[in-house]
């Protein structure tokens, strides 16, 4: 009709389709790739950090012997009790012999990243056949102590509840525990005389640290380990003050020419200090190194 304003084209309307560059959607899809890629690398940093203990320990639940198995009369003792009542930890007292040489002291053992105190039991023997009474502990996560994540923290905090119901429980004095630690429960041992009175530490066969066992795994290679590792495992800082005497015990293996974890750990350790290269891993070899040493820092009963 007359005066009806013609309607512009659709083209007219909303002008042409832009033009897009090669250039642009190069960058585009660049900077998605390079988003989509920070995003999965930060979340391999948040999946490390959480879980980095898992790469250290390797928790067993179960206890394929007891010292019963091997004919030790033993206690099965419940500790540290959590404020709801319940022990977080399980250890085994196995007592020294009435006439037994060291029957007024103890050997403290904490046992290595794996397996659990079932795993343990060959050594405990030798440990008792020296005269000394023996408590032995499973971290939480191990055995049938609480089923909380193990880590150096917990661990650490374990070995200590072992030193206070030794001391606080069944009243032992501090001067009489000698603290035994394999494998990564040498770390924990160190770091135990660092914060309470012992009279000597054993330390067998030490574990590489924390950062050495990340740089084995390819995935944790990729990551700023010195930003998100939170696990140590190092005793080196605490032996290089520790005064109490020490005992290192090392199996060395001859076709590697550079000295073992031990004896590098021995020869930063302040003294006293002394250690032993065993020909074996045989626990009767382990108990004769042991035995001049208790002899040397404990009294003999009478």
């Amino acid at each position: 009709p007359a005066g009806r304003a013609r309607s512009a084209p659709k083209n007219e309307l909303y002008g042409p389709p832009p033009l897009v560059s090669f250039r642009w959607l190069l960058t585009a899809a660049a900077t998605a790739v390079g988003i989509g890629a920070a995003g999965a690398y930060l979340v391999l940093c948040l999946i490390f950090y959480q879980n980095q203990a898992m790469l250290i320990f390797h928790p067993s639940q179960k206890i394929a012997a007891t010292p019963a198995s091997v004919k030790l009369d033993y206690q099965e003792i419940a500790l540290d009790r959590h404020a709801s009542g319940q022990p977080q930890l399980t250890g085994w007292w196995i007592p020294a012999a009435q006439d037994a040489p060291h029957r007024e002291d103890t050997i403290l053992y904490l046992h290595g990243a794996s397996g659990s105190l079932g795993d343990t039991v060959p050594l405990l023997k030798a440990l008792h056949g020296l005269g000394t009474n023996v408590f032995a502990i499973d971290y939480r996560g191990y055995g049938k102590s609480a089923g909380t994540r193990p880590t150096e923290q917990t661990a650490n905090q374990d070995a200590l509840a072992a030193w206070n119901y030794l001391t606080s429980e069944r009243h032992l004095p501090a001067a009489s525990l000698v603290v035994f630690g394999e494998g990564a429960g040498a770390a924990f041992a160190t770091h135990l005389a660092t914060q309470r009175r012992v009279a000597g530490v054993v330390l067998a066969e030490m574990s590489p640290t924390a950062h050495e066992i990340f740089e084995q795994d390819a995935r944790a290679r990729l990551l700023p380990l010195f930003l998100l590792a939170k696990e140590h495992m190092d005793p080196v800082p605490d032996l290089k003050h520790l005064d109490t005497p020490k005992l290192f015990l090392d199996w060395p293996d001859k076709s590697v020419p550079s000295p073992s974890i031990t004896q590098k750990n021995f020869g930063l350790a302040a003294p006293p200090k002394q250690i032993a290269s065993l020909p074996s891993t045989a626990p009767e070899s382990v108990a004769n190194a042991v035995q001049p040493f208790l002899n040397q820092i404990l009294p003999v009963a009478h």
